[in-house]
Parts: structure tokens; sequence; C-alpha cells
């Protein structure tokens, strides 16, 4: 039953960020096309493209912190509280269900948000300033540069994650006392 409730959460959620993942990854195929011309209006158009993908990439990620809440709320304790309370599962599966979805989410749109940045600024120019920013952080902590990519990496995940389990552990106190 726990992989129905999480396909069933996949789907419902899944189509908006296909929408604003294609247009980052639109976005950024256009700028890296129009970016660096010779021609200033074209230059410009591709700067634009790229802001454009940025706010793609941004919205996807805060839409799924806050989509995840409204999810969370509408199907436990909204209008589909009904259907998804009359399941036989425990309410730790419906739980996990929710949970998972968010990080096969949020992991998609960070993956999603990496390749626009690579195609946007895959040139060298810029790969050398983030391989300077990340020899300089790896050495002022004291860490190989795989290490130091790796746990900024699991540290904004993680602090994502944790402000998405605030809103759900909020939500469910805030109904435990459903008193109006």
């Amino acid at each position: 039953m726990f992989a129905k409730l999480l396909k069933y959460d996949l789907k419902k959620q899944i189509k908006v960020f296909l929408i604003f993942d294609g247009l980052a990854l639109l976005f950024a195929i256009l700028a890296r096309l129009l970016t660096g011309n010779n021609i200033a209006f074209v230059d410009i158009l591709g700067k634009i493209f790229a802001g454009a993908m940025w706010a793609m990439a941004i919205n996807s990620i805060v839409n799924t912190i806050i989509r995840s809440w409204a999810n969370f709320s509408h199907s436990l304790y909204g209008d589909e509280s009904y259907l998804i309370h009359t399941l036989p599962v425990k309410t730790s599966t419906i739980y996990w269900s929710k949970v998972l979805t968010v990080i096969i989410i949020f992991l998609m749109n960070i993956f999603a948000m990496v390749i626009g940045v690579v195609i946007t600024y895959g040139d060298a120019e810029l790969s050398d300033l983030f391989l300077q920013l990340i020899q300089t952080g790896a050495a002022l902590f004291g860490m190989t540069e795989l290490g130091f990519v790796g746990t900024f990496a699991a540290l904004l995940f993680f602090e994502a994650l944790t402000m998405i389990f605030a809103g759900f552990a909020g939500n469910i106190i805030g109904h435990k006392f459903n008193n109006r």
C-alpha cells in the first residue's frame, strides 16, 4: 500500500514541478545560445534568459517546500482526508509517503537546477572561478574539494528538509487540538 500512496502523491505533485524544471532547462539552453554574442541586444536577451533560468530553478525549490506543506494539510486534514483516513494503512505509512515524495521531488529539482547552471555557465572562465571558490573553501575548512562540496550540498539539503519537516510538525500539532 505504501507504493500506491507514493505513486499517488508523486503523480499529484510532479506535474507542476516538471513545468518549472522544463522551463528552467529551456531558459538555460536559450541563455547559453544567446550569451556571449557580439550583438548587444542578443547578449542582453541571453542574460535575461539566464535570470529566468535562476527564477524558475529557485521557484521550483520554494514551491517544493510550500506545496509539500499544502499537500500534507489538504490530504490529511482537508477534503481529501476522508479518503486517506479510510485506507487500511497506519498513519506512519501515510507520513512516510509524504516525506519520501518531498525528498524525491526536491532531489529532482536540485538536479534540474544543477543541470541548468552547467548549461548556462559551462564556459571555462566561470568553471575556473567555481573551482577556485571550492579550493578556497576546502582549504579554509581543512577538507578535500570533494568533501567540501559534499558537505555543503548535504548541509543545504538537510536544512531544506528541516524546514519541510518543521512545517509538517506544525501542521500535525496544530490539528491535534482541532477545536476551531
